[in-house]
């Protein structure tokens, strides 16, 4: 898979820095904001090929239903560490999910994984 350019959204910042350097790592251009509607904003500014959020801000379909509004084709990831969550991904309209419970020397190619699975099995 060659580098995306990915939106990522998360609120912490340290998360926003680890994750970054994570898919930077994997050859992608990440732009990272922290909040919805930072994002939203940003979609109106710049084609992304995916975003990749945590889903305690960003994990609802209203959310993910106004993401696809402003780009149609864009690719949906979102990052949990609730079991719950894991296999709810079409609930969700996610068209992946990351699992943060993984340990963490699995971190690179569970980030990978998602986004071969988002980019694979987007429904148009």
């Amino acid at each position: 898979m060659s580098g995306k350019l990915i939106l990522l959204v998360d609120e912490s910042g340290s998360n926003r820095k680890l994750f970054s350097q994570l898919l930077e790592t994997l050859g992608h251009s990440i732009q990272a904001i922290h909040s919805r509607d930072q994002a939203l904003a940003e979609l109106d500014d710049a084609e992304f090929e995916v975003v990749i959020a945590n889903e305690c801000g960003f994990g609802t379909q209203g959310t993910l239903k106004m993401v696809r509004c402003k780009q149609p084709s864009i690719r949906t990831v979102l990052i949990t560490n609730l079991p719950v969550f894991k296999g709810t991904k079409n609930q969700h309209g996610a068209d992946a999910i990351i699992d943060l419970r993984v340990p963490e020397e699995k971190m690179a190619e569970t980030f990978k994984a998602a986004l071969a699975e988002a980019l694979a099995n987007r429904q148009f």
